[in-house]
C-alpha cells in the first residue's frame, strides 16, 4: 500500500553539509593573489561540483514537495466516487507533474549541471594524482526520468489511481535516492577539503 512515510531504515546522524559547502565556495582567501594560499589549492572543477551539489539539493527538495503533494491528491481521489469531481482531481495532478518540469526548467544553472537536461558528469580534480566523479540524474517525468505519465483516463478508473501511486512512489523513492547520493559525494570533498585545511 502507497505510504508518503518513508521506509524504515537505519538511522544516521544528521549531517549539515551547508555550512562548510558555503566555507568552501565562498572562502575569504580566494581572492588572494598568492598562489601559495589555501584556496588557490581548490581546482575550479571542484568549486563547479560543489556549487551545482549544493543547488541541486534546493531542487531536488522542491521536487520532494510537489510528489508529496501529488500523492495526497491521488489518494483523496482513490476515495472519491463522483467521476467529474475525479476528473478535476486529475487535471490538478497533471498540473502538478507539469510543475516538475517547470522547476527544473528554472533550476539555478548550478544546478542544471547534474540534474538539468543537458546535464554530463562532473569530474573534480582533488589533487595531482586523483579525480572523482560526480554523475547527473535524470528528474523530468519522463520514462527515463521519475516516469509520471499523465491520467489519460482521469481517474475514472481505480486502475489508472492505483498505478499512479504506483509511479509516485517509485519516484520518491528515486528523489531520495539522488539526495542520499550527492550528500554522500558532498560528504566526501568537504573531507577532502578539511585535509588541505580550506575549510
Amino acid at each position: 500500500m502507497f505510504s508518503l512515510k518513508k521506509k524504515a531504515r537505519p538511522e544516521e546522524p544528521a549531517v549539515d553539509f551547508s555550512r562548510p559547502l558555503q566555507r568552501a565556495l565562498n572562502n575569504p582567501l580566494k581572492s588572494k593573489n598568492d598562489p601559495a594560499s589555501i584556496a588557490g589549492r581548490i581546482d575550479p572543477d571542484l568549486r563547479l561540483t560543489l556549487s551545482a551539489i549544493e543547488a541541486s539539493f534546493f531542487v531536488i527538495d522542491r521536487i520532494r514537495e510537489i510528489l508529496t503533494e501529488a500523492a495526497q491528491l491521488v489518494l483523496r481521489a482513490k476515495d472519491v466516487d463522483d467521476l467529474a469531481a475525479r476528473a478535476m482531481l486529475a487535471e490538478q495532478y497533471d498540473e502538478l507533474r507539469q510543475s516538475v518540469c517547470d522547476v527544473l526548467h528554472n533550476a539555478d544553472e548550478d544546478a542544471q549541471h547534474l540534474i538539468g537536461p543537458e546535464a554530463m558528469p562532473l569530474t573534480a580534480t582533488l589533487n595531482f594524482h586523483s579525480i572523482y566523479t560526480v554523475d547527473p540524474v535524470c528528474l523530468n517525468i519522463e520514462e527515463a526520468g521519475l516516469n509520471l505519465p499523465p491520467p489519460r483516463e482521469a481517474f475514472a478508473q481505480t486502475g489508472e489511481i492505483a498505478q499512479t501511486l504506483g509511479h509516485l512512489e517509485k519516484a520518491l523513492e528515486k528523489i531520495d535516492r539522488t539526495a542520499n547520493y550527492y550528500m554522500k559525494d558532498a560528504k566526501f570533498l568537504i573531507t577532502r577539503l578539511e585535509k588541505i585545511d580550506v575549510i
